[in-house]
């Protein structure tokens, strides 16, 4: 995989690439709908699963900036320690909930709060503890692999779970599949032990002079209201579609561990489109295509009753579709970013733009869980002869929105126009990892 590298080099990107396959199992566990299906469990109805689901990315969105400004002067590989404990001693918690005495419900959201703060820990230095690892000229192939490696390695563990779970899958096969995934956390620690950590920052710059420069940039502002709506109306999407299975459908947690596992599939083929499109066409045509991209995949499930299939046929095939989209976006928006937030203090710059990212997310699961808990929304009603629920709803209103959203497409910088990067001769879209969505392997988990 590395043969044309030293020695010490593969050694220090084995670690690399090792501690994200073991580490983010937890990550892809709480975004891709085992954490949702765990919820549902312990009979937590789907307005308050969305809001719990929320608070991790609300609570990551408050973290970011403040964080990343702090490891700077601290110590990056110190923060990545303490938020690898902080991420163990969160899903103890989370896996320990249901027997804890008192409020159980209570237990497992304290859980998911303090992984979360580890997560933020661990994740606001990662990219800058890797800028000193990985060697100019391998950019591109390191992010390439490693996104690889992380994302196969998600598909083929849920691959394997999914045969252990049921129609309705017992408590204890959760908690065993939570405990194996953070096992995957310790293993992460050996690896992490193995990465050199970077140089502090020496500068002293005051934390506020620091955030109004580095939003000083052409563009940046206007770039931030756009990457707030896009992610507004469509990170929630594939939750929705998954309660919307589960609890209004009847579909057993099995096929919504499938539908998972098929949206990690097309994620692993929207990062290869995603890169394709970005050097070929620049990122413009690609947000617009991914624009309706979003639109089919988010439509197409209301109108499952078009198809000569059962409901979970076109649900599997909608989860792969926003996989698909949602990945090819996010390399037009780490492209984007990586462009615009070119100056001293890009860290900051792109601190800001990801704290903006989970914050939308955040927004969205509580604006919908207020929606559905307020029943605004009638429950039951029919659109040319089809049946359909609130959630189809909220799947649609997602769709037409984001179709709509086509006209803010003027506030994007859209400054990449050349296929080639001029650092490193590797296409723009390959030299540069992945940014959204957080959660699902998107919204989720980190290169």
């Amino acid at each position: 995989m590395f043969n044309d590298l030293t020695p010490s080099e593969k050694r220090l990107l084995g670690n690399s690439v090792g501690a994200q396959c073991f580490g983010l199992l937890t990550e892809q566990v709480l975004s891709g709908g085992v954490m949702l299906l765990y919820l549902n469990a312990l009979k937590v109805n789907g307005a308050a699963i969305l809001f719990i689901l929320a608070l991790c990315p609300f609570l990551m969105a408050l973290l970011n900036v403040p964080l990343a400004f702090a490891a700077d002067r601290i110590g990056i590989k110190q923060f990545g320690q303490w938020g690898n404990l902080f991420m163990i001693a969160g899903m103890i918690l989370v896996i320990l909930g249901p027997n804890a005495p008192g409020n159980h419900l209570a237990w497992i959201i304290a859980g998911l709060l303090i992984h979360t703060l580890g997560s933020a820990l661990f994740g606001t230095g990662w990219f800058a503890l890797l800028s000193h690892v990985v060697p100019s000229h391998y950019t591109g192939r390191f992010f390439g692999v490693l996104r690889f490696s992380w994302q196969l390695v998600g598909i083929v563990f849920f691959g394997v779970v999914s045969c252990f779970f049921t129609g309705a899958t017992p408590i204890r096969v959760y908690q065993i599949l939570l405990a194996v995934c953070t096992a995957g956390l310790f293993v992460r620690g050996f690896f992490y032990q193995g990465i050199p950590a970077p140089p502090r920052a020496t500068e002293a710059i005051p934390f506020f002079p620091a955030v109004v420069s580095a939003i000083r940039v052409p563009g940046y502002l206007p770039y931030l209201a756009y990457v707030f709506l896009l992610v507004f109306f469509t990170s929630k999407g594939a939750d929705m579609l998954r309660l919307m299975g589960r609890q209004g459908l009847g579909f057993g947690d099995n096929t919504v561990l499938t539908m998972s596992v098929a949206g990690m599939v097309g994620a692993l083929c929207g990062f290869y489109l995603g890169g394709k499109g970005v050097d070929q066409w620049g990122t413009r045509p690609l947000f617009v295509a991914c624009h309706f991209g979003f639109g089919l995949a988010l439509i197409l499930f209301p109108c499952r009753a078009l198809f000569p299939f059962s409901a979970p046929v076109p649900a599997i095939a909608t989860s792969f579709l926003l996989g698909l989209v949602q990945a090819s976006v996010s390399i037009a928006f780490t492209t984007e970013t990586f462009a615009i937030c070119s100056t001293r203090y890009r860290v900051l710059a792109m601190g800001l733009i990801s704290s903006f990212q989970t914050l939308a997310t955040a927004v969205s699961g509580f604006a919908f869980a207020g929606l559905l808990t307020t029943q605004a929304l009638q429950k039951h009603w029919q659109l040319a002869g089809m049946a359909l629920t609130d959630y189809d709803t909220v799947l649609m209103l997602f769709a037409l929105m984001v179709v709509l959203l086509v006209i803010t497409l003027g506030l994007v910088p859209s400054v990449i126009r050349n296929a080639k990067s001029p650092a490193t001769g590797l296409s723009a879209a390959s030299a540069t990892p992945p940014i959204w969505p957080p959660p699902e392997p998107v919204l989720a988990p980190r290169s």
